[in-house]
């Protein structure tokens, strides 16, 4: 027995401290239970009334009455305890604890006091034996009860089954002496059982700790990924390999317009597609066409969407990646700027930026397709080379914004003359070619010839200045 106690100081109250969390919930295990405490308290304040009553000893009536107060102040206490509010606080755990602790240690010694003055102040076999087989049953359920806090149930143990035990062996006869021989015995085993389910509380109590403070952190990480997610300046989408909708972002929503949509985990990606065409994107295209341009076959498919919106049409690069369960991750990204910025990069590359007129490079296409279409006996070719008399003179005395003003305003009448059939190139400064296809015969170059030289001598007013120059 001395080395179960042994075993018992060795058990994790001398081991590293509990967290207030786990502290809190062992000492809500002592109070939890409130029938069993009841119920504890009126067997043994019956048991005791009985007794005293039977044998008219003022002792055990003094014991019996004790017992009553004692444990109704037990009963009360744990009912304000559960009606109070509690928590981890390290003060209020341990008042709680404490109070408990001395309450449960007064009634089992006032119990094992009973056990003592039956045996050692009565003869009678039936009042001992209905004290005895009461304050073991009370023994044995204490085991259970309050296992989360040995040091209170090893107390217990010792101030009920000690006197009594000490009791039975003092007393005459040799069955009452084995008795208290197995009294002890049942200490023992009961402090046995006490650790064993203190050990499985402890461990129950450390798992669902580990499980709270991993699912803790799960739910961090998953709402870094949710802000991270509704952040990306792309959108993006997942689906199964049902192609059913599993997550979607915020930013794609904004780029389909979809804000009004019932989205939700399993739609069919039918119908988003068929949401996605009401809300005025993918112009031209039905549900099936959409799906199959872009669940075509392959692991990759990128295309571009045509959108129609309130604010103009918008051009979305979509990007598809299989993953490796059969599922996809879709990607939107709105590329309306960066192709009206290479759309303007090819422009420039074969227009001029301050006429819209074509530049050398495009002169060389053109002219090239032209002479190709002679050498196969096709069409007419006359070439007209204008140069700006006097340009240089505007240019000095007025300024170059108005030399700009006036190149705009030249081609614009080069436009007017030559119309949509013929080739216009700014070729230089002041220096113009016009690629006439339409002529027939030396005639109709000189009449286009004339026209223009008409048009460009006539006065050009830009910013209130007359400006005359010429052509040749």
């Amino acid at each position: 027995m001395l080395a179960m106690l042994m075993q018992f100081r060795r058990q994790p109250n001398n081991g590293p401290p509990l967290s207030p969390e786990m502290r809190a919930a062992l000492v809500d295990s002592l109070f939890a239970p409130l029938p069993s405490l009841i119920i504890g308290a009126i067997s043994c304040a019956i048991i005791g009334g009985f007794v005293a009553f039977r044998a008219g000893d003022a002792s055990i009536m003094a014991a019996s009455a004790a017992i009553l107060g004692i444990g109704a102040l037990r009963v009360v206490s744990a009912i304000f305890y559960r009606r109070s509010i509690r928590g981890a606080n390290p003060n209020t755990t341990s008042i709680w604890e404490r109070t408990y602790k001395y309450g449960a240690w007064t009634f089992s010694a006032l119990l094992g006091l009973l056990c003592w003055l039956t045996l050692r102040q009565t003869g009678d076999s039936i009042l001992q034996m209905a004290v005895t087989t009461t304050a073991a049953g009370y023994a044995a359920a204490i085991a259970g009860r309050n296992a989360g806090h040995p040091a209170t149930a090893v107390g217990q143990l010792a101030l009920i089954s000690l006197p009594m035990a000490l009791g039975l062996l003092l007393g005459p006869d040799v069955i009452q002496k084995a008795l208290g021989v197995v009294v002890c015995l049942f200490v023992f085993g009961m402090i046995d059982i006490t650790l064993s389910i203190r050990d499985i509380i402890m461990q129950a109590l450390t798992m669902t700790q580990k499980e709270a403070a991993l699912a803790a952190r799960f739910e961090e990480q998953a709402l870094r990924f949710d802000v991270a997610l509704n952040n990306m300046s792309h959108g993006l989408c997942m689906i199964d390999r049902d192609n059913r909708l599993l997550v979607w972002n915020s930013r794609f929503v904004e780029l389909l317009h979809l804000a009004g949509a019932p989205l939700r985990v399993g739609m069919k990606m039918s119908h988003l597609l068929r949401h996605t065409i009401r809300a005025g994107n993918h112009r031209g295209k039905s549900p099936r066409e959409l799906f199959e341009a872009i669940f075509r076959e392959g692991s990759k498919s990128d295309i571009e969407l045509l959108q129609a919106s309130p604010a103009g049409d918008r051009v979305l690069a979509l990007s598809r990646r299989t993953t490796v369960d059969g599922g996809s991750v879709i990607i939107l990204e709105d590329i309306t700027e960066r192709k009206r910025a290479q759309e303007q990069i090819v422009h420039l590359a074969q227009y001029d930026d301050l006429t819209g007129l074509s530049n050398r490079a495009q002169f060389r296409k053109q002219i090239d397709s032209r002479l190709a279409r002679l050498r196969d006996g096709e069409g007419n070719l006359a070439i007209h080379l204008i140069d700006l008399d006097r340009f240089k003179s505007v240019n000095d005395t007025l300024g170059h914004p108005v030399g700009d003003k006036l190149l705009q305003q030249v081609s614009a009448r080069l436009r007017e003359i030559v119309g949509d059939g013929e080739h216009i190139t700014r070729f230089g400064g002041d220096e113009f070619v016009i690629l006439q296809s339409s002529a027939k015969g030396f005639e109709g170059c000189a009449g286009l010839a004339r026209q223009l030289l008409q048009s460009l001598g006539a006065p050009f007013e830009i910013d209130g200045h007359r400006i005359d120059i010429g052509a040749s």
